[in-house]
């Protein structure tokens, strides 16, 4: 009997494990080489904090009660989250505060679309905003820590790749 899983969900076999997680070591790295320390939060809230977000973290379609009756919500995007841990973890902390994160998040999909529910979700954090999602208002969406991470993150992974694609092509000859 092959039991379902439900729609929008697939399993990770080896290979692919194997994959992801160079490319999640890879990741890091890139940030942590710009001083930025990785960070986990929890893969459900309670869905008042992330109702206090912009409206993307809103759009999480899995909703369930805790044991003592509270509504949580497995997160639809990082933001919110990372929000959370600055201001309740690094309050006090002296500027910068440099976090970066990967992490699984979770979204509601229609049957048949061909959409996965669940996708990683990339990002840093410099002080108390997103380094890749500047805040409202800010005067300037180029921020230079920005690009310097991005390109370090495009650089480093294009050259994991390279690598990856050299490693094959001996392997094989």
């Amino acid at each position: 009997m092959i039991h379902p899983i439900p729609p929008g969900t697939r399993d990770v076999l080896p290979d692919e494990m194997r994959e992801l997680r160079k490319l999640h070591v890879a990741l890091i790295e890139v940030f942590e080489g710009f001083g930025y320390g990785e960070v986990a939060t929890p893969a459900i809230e309670y869905d008042e904090v992330l109702a206090r977000g912009d409206g993307r973290s809103t759009g999480s379609g899995y909703r369930f009660f805790d044991e003592s009756g509270d509504l949580l919500a497995l997160r639809a995007e990082m933001t919110v989250p990372i929000a959370r841990l600055a201001a309740s973890r690094y309050a006090a902390a002296e500027e910068p505060v440099r976090l970066c994160y990967l992490a699984n998040a979770f979204r509601a999909v229609r049957p048949q679309r061909g959409q996965e529910d669940r996708r990683l979700d990339l990002g840093a954090r410099d002080g108390r905003r997103d380094v890749d999602r500047p805040e409202r208002g800010a005067t300037d969406h180029r921020d230079r820590r920005k690009g310097v991470v991005r390109s370090g993150v495009e650089r480093r992974t294009h050259r994991a790749q390279r690598l990856d694609d050299t490693s094959d092509r001996t392997a094989s000859q």
